[in-house]
């Protein structure tokens, strides 16, 4: 498994983490200076001015952040009746911030707007937490969910959304209005938008910026989603969990598609039943909480807390309860991040809730705007990308390095050559006997002196080298009696003080002696050194015979396939080998020098 470099992480997630840092303090800026970089008039005393600015050549919307006339429990269009104002509010504002007035109730607010050229005007506030309607000049342009004076009726069913006001003459002065339904939020949390784009149309969703984007980041992040959830259940047997990192991934998910501009999505398809989709989130998070309960050990009370506390978050992310639930779950983490840091540990989401707390109060708050969101949600999901490449890392490391792992892979890779080994031999004994051959005799004798050996080392996982190497020598005595076979041996032991895994050498000795066509030449020959270089043992396996194609080991030879493997498990070494037709074929064997390694280390 090739996964990035631990060294390149580290720079990168801190990088991430500093860009993610500076993408919100820009995306602030850019909202508290939103009229002062696109050159457009601010609203003064609840007029709009739009002299000289015509909005129809503007590459952007406008906000309608400011003073609006403020009439409480009164639906000034829609009731017809005579109306008081009781004063302004800046919006995007709650009603007790302002007025000492009970934040239960239904409002209506109202700008004039001048000098405006001719367009086809909309109003947008893509906020899903209760029910509203918009008019211009006494015609409705916008209606969503169902508007209540005396019940709470969150905007979770049918967005009705009305074709755009439609402004003939040259200049006109307009009476924007606002009606807002019984709620128990007290007021707005985002400011409306005016704009020329009409949200009636059957416009293709992928022609808007923003939603490109959050349709993009919601598909990575279900993908990475699904990913976590795979390696959630696939690294159980290495003591390592990733459920956080799931939960987490969820988190954004959501906190994306409920955001300003994944409400962008649900306006253009006209209908968001909520509800139904949490639902489903609330039941699929809840079988995979019960389930990590009993497989896996964590900290059950960070667990139970972050689950319980997202599951609210999903159900109730349209009403005012939201900003708690979200505070709880970031409150989970900062604590766990402190347990993390008593043992020494760094706990992967801290950067994650320092920067979802500060952009979630500030929009809370209302003072991010569309396209801010996409920015930063997009830096998280690198950050999240990132972590799960130090998993897979964690991952790597613990296989390559976990002594259980190794003993069951190397336990399984001999019980594999084993049975390959016997069933040649007994075939070649039985062929001798069927010859009435003398050296048949003599085969089973060296044959159960060998089984002998092998029961004897098979629960040890390394032997001497000259334990193996008298194994290779009852072999080649095995495999010429059985074969009628001459081959010459020639030995260059210039090291034998180390040791390597039982049958490692074997499988490429019977490779040389079945496949090399020795027998075929006069001076047919094979030779097997050791050596010591800067701590680096070498074992040389040398023919010259007719040679192979290398690449059809894996199909021809288990034996050897599963050879280079327990060398790879067990002692971390390479395995080359390089064969010429007509030439023969060299094996060449390197590892450290382990023993070598625990004396010095010792000292």
């Amino acid at each position: 498994m090739k996964t990035i470099s631990r060294k390149f992480i580290l720079p990168l997630y801190l990088f991430l983490t500093f860009f993610a840092f500076l993408c919100s303090i820009f995306s602030l800026y850019v909202s508290n200076n939103y009229n002062k970089i696109y050159n457009i008039p601010k609203i003064n005393n609840c007029v709009l001015n739009l002299n000289d600015y015509d909005i129809n050549t503007r590459k952007v919307d406008y906000l309608l952040n400011g003073s609006w006339e403020f009439y409480y429990n009164q639906w000034i269009v829609s009731d017809n009746e005579e109306n008081k104002c009781l004063g302004t509010i800046s919006l995007p504002s709650h009603w007790n911030d302002c007025f000492d007035i009970s934040p239960n109730g239904y409002a209506s607010y109202k700008l004039k707007i001048t000098n405006v050229s001719n367009a086809n005007l909309s109003i947008v506030l893509n906020n899903f937490r209760y029910s509203y309607r918009a008019f211009i000049n006494g015609e409705l342009v916008v209606s969503s969910g169902n508007m209540s004076k005396d019940k709470v009726a969150p905007t979770t069913g049918k967005i009705d959304i009305k074709r755009p006001y439609e402004i003939k003459n040259d200049k006109k002065d307009i009476d924007l209005i606002l009606e807002n339904s019984y709620n128990t939020v007290g007021g707005f949390y985002s400011a409306p938008w005016l704009t020329t784009s009409s949200f009636s149309d059957n416009t293709n969703i992928l022609s808007n910026t923003i939603t490109t984007i959050i349709i993009l980041m919601s598909g990575a992040l279900i993908c990475l989603t699904l990913i976590l959830f795979g390696l959630y259940k696939g690294i159980k047997k290495y003591g390592y969990s990733c459920l956080s990192d799931f939960i987490i991934c969820l988190f954004l998910m959501f906190n994306q598609l409920t955001s300003k501009d994944g409400a962008l999505i649900f306006n253009k398809l006209g209908i968001f039943n909520y509800q139904i989709l949490a639902s489903f989130c609330f039941l699929f998070l809840l079988l995979v909480f019960i389930f990590s309960f009993k497989k896996i050990k964590v900290n059950k009370i960070h667990y139970f807390f972050l689950v319980i506390s997202f599951l609210l978050i999903a159900l109730f992310s349209f009403t005012k309860w939201n900003i708690i639930f979200i505070s709880l779950f970031f409150i989970d983490i900062l604590f766990i991040t402190i347990y993390y840091c008593f043992k020494g540990k760094i706990y992967f989401p801290f950067p994650f809730i320092c920067l979802l707390t500060f952009f979630e109060f500030f929009d809370y708050l209302g003072f991010f705007v569309f396209g801010s969101e996409c920015l930063i949600s997009l830096v998280l999901f690198l950050i999240l990308l990132l972590n799960t490449f130090e998993i897979l890392n964690n991952i790597n490391y613990l296989a390559k390095n976990n002594p259980e792992i190794k003993k069951a892979q190397n336990k399984m890779l001999v019980n594999q050559i084993q049975p390959h080994f016997i069933f040649n031999t007994l075939t070649s004994i039985q062929n001798l006997y069927d010859e009435k051959n003398e050296n048949a005799s003599l085969a089973m004798n060296e044959f159960a002196k060998h089984l002998r050996w092998q029961i004897d080392s098979i629960n040890n996982e390394l032997v001497t080298f000259e334990e193996e190497l008298d194994n290779i020598f009852n072999f080649i005595n095995l495999y010429s009696l059985s074969k009628n076979f001459n081959v010459d041996v020639l030995y260059d032991i210039d090291y034998i003080d180390f040791s390597i895994p039982s049958f490692s050498l074997q499988p490429f000795i019977e490779n040389c002696l079945k496949h090399a066509g020795l027998n075929e030449k006069d001076n047919g020959q094979i030779i097997i050194s050791t050596k010591k270089e800067n701590k680096q043992i070498i074992i040389s396996i040398n023919d010259n015979g007719c040679g192979f194609d290398i690449s059809k080991i894996s199909d021809k030879s288990n034996g050897i396939r599963n050879c280079i493997e327990r060398l790879k498990y067990t002692l971390n070494a390479s395995v080359d080998i390089d064969s010429f037709i007509s030439k023969g074929t060299n094996i060449t064997i390197k590892f450290m020098d382990k023993r070598n390694e625990k004396n010095n280390t010792s000292r």
